[in-house]
């Protein structure tokens, strides 16, 4: 058994002829199976042709097959149930599906509802639920978007709970922008910016079903309007007329109510106080039951009240010692809070008009509708 060993008689070990495949025997290093394999010979492995699909076979790393663009066979993928680093794909997506589901309020759609559904479940600042980035490195304006949305009703949908705590407030929509607009709406045929605070956007959508307190629009900074404003407020009917106001401190010592004229106290420092002298010079303005514009540059003063500008309003009047005509001027009276119709006939006289009646009253004290005009 120590004599060399041959592939006819046994040494130590029984040599394999080349090619043989028997239990038992060594493979010699001629054997043409630990050659280099080419396509046309077998090594360890056979070799596959470019584009051959052969079984047993190794694809190349020059074929086609593992370089050149193919066509995407129709498959399905169970994204939800695998985990991955879904940063490591490249390339586009197109997703086409049905799928719906009812939604009511402002709670957060399900994953039933959407073709593409992201749920990002982070409790730490920063967290995005879906990004779109378009930061091309292009100087030349382009036109470009991160995310659009395309409705047939409506294009983007945006929802926030908030909370009510006095901490950070929610958002349903946050524009934000360093150089340009922060938000930038347009329409064809409508508004371009529906605001509504008492939830009343059915027109638009009818599952939300808020109710709101009628805050509609808070604007911090300077606006500028380029066109027609329309103010409609109408909320409390013709009974009181809407107009221009600015807050004004008045002093602690009278009760004061809606339609009452009010004039400069004798404190200065732009406290007012009720009227109780005839043809009061000092009349300052009316106070207003159904404000439509205010100003208010009052700052900490809490009992403060608006006084119309301009427009018209409900004062009250005291007719009981001349009557008031439709186009009187009206004047401060001795009745505090009230005017009553004057006439401007001496140099003294001037600057106590406080407006012009719209109504009559005959006798006793009413209120009347009066256009607000100083003389």
């Amino acid at each position: 058994r120590l004599k060399d060993a041959t592939t006819t008689s046994k040494g130590i070990v029984e040599l394999a002829e080349n090619g043989e495949d028997k239990e038992g025997v060594a493979v010699q290093g001629n054997d043409n199976r630990l050659k280099t394999a080419s396509v046309n010979s077998f090594g360890i492995v056979k070799l596959a042709k470019n584009n051959e699909k052969i079984m047993n076979a190794v694809v190349q790393a020059d074929d086609d097959r593992l370089s050149n663009p193919r066509k995407p066979i129709p498959h399905d993928h169970n994204y939800a149930g695998i985990k991955h680093e879904y940063n490591s794909h490249t390339g586009t997506i197109k997703i086409i599906g049905n799928k719906e589901e009812n939604i009511s309020g402002i709670a957060p759609p399900s994953e039933r509802s959407a073709i593409i559904y992201a749920k990002n479940e982070s409790e730490r600042p920063g967290a995005v639920g879906i990004a779109g980035i378009h930061n091309p490195n292009s100087e030349e304006s382009i036109h470009s978007y991160g995310v659009l949305g395309h409705g047939r009703f409506i294009g983007v949908r945006g929802q926030s709970n908030g909370n009510t705590d006095g901490g950070i407030k929610g958002s349903g929509v946050l524009g934000v922008s360093r150089f340009g607009a922060g938000g930038v709406f347009t329409s064809e045929h409508n508004y371009s910016l529906v605001a509504d605070g008492y939830g009343a956007i059915s027109d638009y959508d009818d599952t939300v079903n808020l109710k709101g307190n009628g805050d509609a629009l808070y604007v911090n900074g300077n606006s500028l309007f380029t066109g027609r404003i329309t103010i409609n407020n109408n909320l409390k009917g013709k009974e009181h007329p809407s107009n221009i106001v600015e807050m004004f401190e008045v002093d602690e010592e009278q009760l004061i109510i809606t339609g009452d004229i009010l004039v400069a106290s004798d404190q200065g420092k732009s406290i007012l106080t009720r009227s109780t002298t005839n043809y009061c010079k000092g009349v300052i303005g009316i106070v207003s039951g159904n404000p439509s514009v205010i100003i208010n540059n009052s700052g900490s003063e809490k009992k403060i009240y608006p006084i119309v500008l301009a427009g018209k309003t409900l004062c009250r009047v005291d007719a009981r010692k001349k009557s008031v005509k439709p186009g009187d001027l009206i004047v401060a009276s001795d009745t505090p809070g009230c005017g009553m119709a004057g006439e401007i006939n001496s140099f003294e006289k001037i600057g106590s008009v406080i407006g012009k009646a719209l109504d009559g009253l005959d006798n006793g004290i009413g209120i009347i509708p009066v256009f607000v005009a100083h003389q």
